[in-house]
């Protein structure tokens, strides 16, 4: 798959499935695979956990609830419908359309990395309802096993019981994230690989423990990573584990794929490409549909919803758990597993390339209705916009000394949650929004901007950004960076007023140090 420039997700799939009973039958020791299989899912979700900080949280936390529960509300019912009309009966219905609901995490959450977008808004929001949909698969876990072997008042006790160890646990793990980890991981700290055997002790510790009292282990590792999402180590902490992650997540690909027994292909392969086709385009419409209702930008919209196009491993334990109560037939089972590893295939390349493909076809999106204004240009402070300032990261506090007087208002672009945070403490407007989404820089309001400065070192998103000014009817005064003279050229060429050649500058300052050892 490398070698012909494929997802390297597809060739574990696909290795799985050589490996598999279909084939060769290599893949055997299943018990200590899952087991593997199950740390790349701890590691995972305890890396997603630690991006997800309160201050992400609070940004998309609403929008990710109402999409999360609204996806899996409509993609229920539609999906139950599909399989009833196909001839299952009603209860095989129902466990197909729980399957069909659920996102897989891990898949998302690895190609978004490999991306390097785990910072955009799309990528958040889609964290925000992944979330809710682990939620919700991690209750269905939990009520079915209940509700299939206890009765009356069992039922009762069990729910109790198991609210109670929630909450414990919960108020337990915020006890130790607010007044012991911040001591013991600065301590941890003096040593990188007591540090690393801390983190790994204490993200499969918190899931496991979940896991001890009948919670879900990825909610666990979900909580395990949040507690330290504020700690100044996380981003150490993310870096060291990625590759023990990637390790143990090929074992899940590759277990993925042996899952796949095809006793009669014949007879599911028709429910099957339905099932899929619902999956890979009905999803995305449902997610598109929510968040323009909610005044998000067609290519936000766009994106969020392609992170939805495939069935999740919860679908696969859904249905072996229903097998193994003896409410789902092996041929079922079968009929998901090929809909997950068709949808897992195809949208693997729609989340990759999601831009190549809004870009195909915005031209068609922009005929359906919309709400009109972005609702992720939302100020932080009514201030006019006389400097328009793209990218806060390269200058970091420094801004605040180039305006003492707050007498020239400056409002900063950028989509990290952390960087408009900085800005809004020092008492400046800020922009949520994505500098390389067209229709983001469109809804601002160019009329109002006398300068734009952008540190973004993309040369791409800079000449979008001198497009809309040029559409706009220019500014007085516009300053960009670029890499190297030819891309400032370009710049120049696009109408810029001034283009700083940092690393040429850069390189000048040290040879004159240097010279004047001499």
């Amino acid at each position: 798959m490398h070698r012909i420039k494929q997802p390297l997700v597809i060739g574990y799939i696909l290795a799985g499935i050589i490996a598999g009973p279909q084939f060769f039958n290599w893949l055997q020791s299943s018990h200590e695979l899952e087991i593997f299989a199950e740390a790349g899912i701890v590691f995972l979700l305890f890396i997603v956990g630690i991006h997800l900080n309160p201050t992400v949280i609070k940004e998309v936390g609403k929008i990710a609830l109402i999409t999360g529960l609204g996806q899996i509300l409509f993609t229920s019912a539609i999906g139950m419908a599909i399989a009833i009309a196909l001839g299952f009966a009603t209860g095989q219905a129902l466990y197909i359309a729980i399957a069909l609901t659920f996102s897989s995490t891990i898949i998302i959450m690895k190609l978004i990395s490999d991306k390097r977008e785990l910072d955009k808004l799309y990528a958040k929001i889609a964290i925000g309802f992944l979330l809710v949909q682990d939620l919700a698969a991690a209750v269905i876990l939990i009520l079915v096993p209940i509700l299939s072997s206890a009765q009356g008042d069992q039922i009762v006790n069990s729910l109790s019981q198991l609210g109670l160890q929630a909450v414990a646990l919960g108020i337990g793990v915020y006890a130790m994230a607010r007044w012991v980890l911040p001591r013991f991981f600065q301590l941890a700290a003096e040593s990188s690989e007591l540090l690393f055997f801390s983190a790994v002790t204490w993200g499969i510790g918190v899931a496991s423990l979940f896991s001890y009292v009948n919670l879900s282990l990825e909610v666990g590792a979900l909580v395990a990573g949040i507690a330290l999402s504020t700690s100044a180590y996380a981003e150490e902490i993310s870096s060291r584990m990625k590759p023990l992650r990637d390790f143990f997540l090929v074992v899940f690909f590759l277990l993925l794929g042996s899952q796949l027994v095809l006793n009669d292909i014949q007879a599911i392969l028709l429910p099957a490409f339905i099932l899929s086709l619902f999956v890979l385009v009905g999803n995305p419409i449902i997610v598109y549909i929510l968040m323009q209702l909610f005044g998000y930008s067609r290519k936000v919209s766009f994106q969020s919803g392609f992170t939805v196009a495939q069935i999740s491993e919860f679908s696969l334990i859904v249905i072996a758990m229903g097998v193994a109560l003896d409410q789902v037939s092996v041929q079922t089972a079968s009929l998901v597993t090929l809909v997950g590893i068709i949808t897992i295939a195809l949208s693997t390349y729609a989340i990759l390339y999601s831009d190549w493909l809004f870009e195909k076809l915005d031209p068609l999106l922009k005929r359906l209705p919309s709400r009109g204004e972005s609702a992720e240009l939302k100020l932080r402070n009514k201030k006019k916009f006389n400097v328009l300032w793209f990218g806060f990261n390269p200058i970091r506090d420094e801004i605040a000394n180039f305006f003492p007087d707050k007498q020239t208002h400056v409002t900063v672009v950028d989509y990290n949650p952390k960087h408009i945070e900085l800005v809004e403490q020092l008492g400046l407007s800020a922009v949520y929004g994505d500098a390389s989404d067209v229709e983001f820089l469109s809804a601002l309001p160019w009329h109002e901007v006398h300068a734009v400065i952008s540190m973004i070192p993309d040369p791409a998103v800079n000449s979008l950004v001198l497009q809309q000014i040029q559409a706009a009817g220019g500014t007085k005064y516009t300053f960009f960076t670029a890499q190297n003279t030819t891309i400032a050229d370009q710049l120049y060429e696009l109408g810029a007023h001034h283009v700083a050649l940092p690393f040429h500058m850069s390189a000048k300052h040290v040879i004159r140090l240097v010279k004047n050892l001499w």
